[in-house]
């Protein structure tokens, strides 16, 4: 049952980062991304969008880079 809430956590999380991710892009530079992207519960292989959506955020939180 915890494992279930978990999965279900996650899959809203996932969710708001993709959506996130997908609003500040540039459309011109990357591609929206799906939300299996940043999910631990997937367990598809991680494309290359993961490392590219991250330092995209890093890019926007992260202050004195």
């Amino acid at each position: 049952m915890a494992d279930a809430r978990g999965k279900d956590n996650w899959n809203h999380t996932s969710s708001l980062l993709a959506m996130l991710f997908n609003i500040n892009r540039d459309p011109k530079k990357q591609r929206a991304i799906s939300p299996e992207i940043f999910n631990p519960y997937v367990t598809q292989k991680p494309k290359k969008d993961t490392r590219m959506a991250f330092d995209f955020m890093k890019h926007l939180w992260v202050k004195g880079k």
